[in-house]
């Protein structure tokens, strides 16, 4: 047998040797003895077996689970604001809309800039889009697009 047998052996039955089968158990047993690469083999595999079978899963510190606990009340509370049983007033929602935006996105709503330069961009992305579908021929219209600017 020799060390790629072994690691399918290995692969198929584990690293417990009653359950190789009976008739290559011997011989598998005299490679992991006679054999450093093999002996290594079986010792990572029956390690990683002993791991698996351990079901012990840490208990989190309590300080984790406040941690955990404070940010989901913390979500919480933002998405009541945003999303209120009560009527608000349509600038009110749409500011909290808006801040909630703007923290996902990082801040970039506010910078008047970014936004004024990424609506017009669409702007003449749909001009563009809109030229080319009644030309019927894309090219016609960023050639367009080009030689009007």
């Amino acid at each position: 047998m020799g060390l790629k047998e072994f690691q399918d052996l290995l692969d198929r039955y584990g690293g417990d040797p009653k359950a190789w089968p009976a008739d290559r158990r011997a011989e598998a047993l005299a490679l992991a003895g006679a054999s450093a690469e093999a002996g290594r083999l079986l010792e990572e595999t029956q390690y990683l077996e002993r791991l698996l079978a351990d079901p012990a899963v840490p208990e989190p510190s309590l300080d984790a689970m406040d941690r955990v606990m404070a940010r989901i009340s913390a979500h919480e509370e933002r998405l009541a604001r945003v999303v209120s049983p009560t009527p608000m007033p349509a600038l009110a929602r749409a500011r909290a809309l808006a801040g909630e935006v703007n923290g996902i996105l990082g801040g970039l709503v506010y910078h008047p800039a970014i936004l004024l330069a990424t609506v017009s961009l669409i702007g003449i992305l749909v001009g563009v889009a809109d030229r080319a579908s009644s030309l019927h021929d894309a090219q016609s219209g960023l050639i367009y697009f080009i030689a009007t600017l």
